[in-house]
């Protein structure tokens, strides 16, 4: 799998997957749950958090790296707080989203910078001494936080 480099939901799923732990799981398919197996990405087992049960949860499994990817984001429940969730949050799109990237990465806000002339984003890595280490850049600030993150994790 190639990892994705542009805003989008496979961005998103990637930096769910590598950044908060959620993990693709097989399950089978509702039309079709002896044969057809699909795939989707759930968030990590929580306190007050759980996939919507159905009558075949009983055999969900790890989904294998190679395994096709379901690309329904947004229709994946699960319960969280007493409330049904869905999808993975748009963290490469939308700055709320992305601005828990920041957090859980426990990035310096002051470590992302606007290029007025280039019209780019970036988010800087500098090590304690004041070595610069890498630089991501994105189309939008949510857009760099993710590449930065995933350049992070990297490292």
């Amino acid at each position: 799998m190639t990892t994705p480099t542009t805003p989008g939901r496979e961005l998103d799923a990637l930096v769910a997957e590598r950044i908060f732990g959620w993990r693709w799981m097989a399950y089978p398919a509702p039309n079709n749950p002896t044969e057809t197996w699909l795939t989707a990405i759930f968030p990590p087992p929580a306190p007050d958090r759980i996939v919507v049960a159905n009558r075949y949860d009983r055999i969900w499994r790890p989904s294998s790296r190679d395994a096709p990817r379901f690309v329904e984001w947004d229709t994946c429940p699960w319960w969280e707080d007493g409330e049904i969730q869905r999808g993975v949050p748009h963290y490469s799109t939308d700055i709320a989203a992305a601005w828990l990237v920041v957090e859980k990465m426990d990035f310096d806000e002051r470590a992302l910078v606007r290029d007025s002339s280039a019209g780019l984003w970036y988010v800087q890595r500098w090590s304690h001494k004041g070595r610069f280490m890498w630089e991501a850049e994105g189309v939008t600030a949510p857009h760099a936080i993710c590449l930065a993150a995933l350049e992070a994790v990297k490292e």
